[in-house]
C-alpha cells in the first residue's frame, strides 16, 4: 500500500490551517455579535442564540484542528523517507478527525507500533498485529508512506 506525501500535506497542513483560520473568524464574529447583543440590548433574540452557537462551534473546531496541525509534516518536505522492517506489535485507531473514503467505505487513520517505535498510517488495511512488514516513513512526523508484507501471508 503506497501513500502520497501531497495527501499528507493536504490533510495535516492545508485543511487544518484553513479550518483554524475559518474557526478563528467565526469565534471573533460570534464574540462581536454577543458583545453587541449585551451592549445594545435591541438586537433580535435570534442573535442571542446565534452568537453562542457560533462561539461553541468555532471553539470545538479549533480544539480538534490544532493537534492535527501540529503533526510535523512541514519539516519532512525535503527529507528522504526511511525504511524499517519488523513486526507490528500494536495497532490503535488514532483520535484525530481524519476520515477518508477507501473502496467505498469510510476509513480512519491508525497508530501502529513496530518493534517499539510508533508510526502514523492513513489506512492499515488488512495488516494486523503480529504481521511482519516493511514500511517507508517520513523521519520527522513518522508518517507511513508505504507498507508491505515481508513474507506474504
Amino acid at each position: 500500500m503506497i501513500f502520497d506525501y501531497t495527501e499528507y500535506h493536504l490533510r495535516f497542513i492545508k485543511l487544518p490551517l484553513l479550518n483554524i483560520v475559518t474557526a478563528s473568524f467565526g469565534l471573533l464574529f460570534g464574540l462581536f455579535i454577543l458583545y453587541r447583543v449585551i451592549r445594545d440590548k435591541d438586537l433580535s433574540r435570534w442573535f442571542f442564540v446565534f452568537a453562542p452557537l457560533v462561539i461553541v462551534t468555532s471553539f470545538l473546531t479549533l480544539r480538534d484542528q490544532v493537534p492535527v496541525f501540529s503533526v510535523d509534516t512541514y519539516n519532512d518536505r525535503d527529507a528522504s523517507p526511511l525504511i524499517v522492517s519488523g513486526e507490528i506489535t500494536k495497532s490503535d485507531p488514532s483520535n484525530d478527525y481524519i476520515h477518508f473514503s477507501y473502496k467505498g467505505k469510510s476509513e480512519s487513520s491508525s497508530i501502529i507500533t513496530i518493534d517499539g517505535e510508533t508510526y502514523y498510517i492513513m489506512y492499515i488495511g488488512e495488516f494486523k498485529v503480529s504481521d511482519s512488514v516493511e514500511i517507508e516513513y517520513l523521519p520527522s512526523s513518522k508518517l507511513v508512506l508505504s507498507i508491505d508484507y515481508l513474507d506474504e501471508p
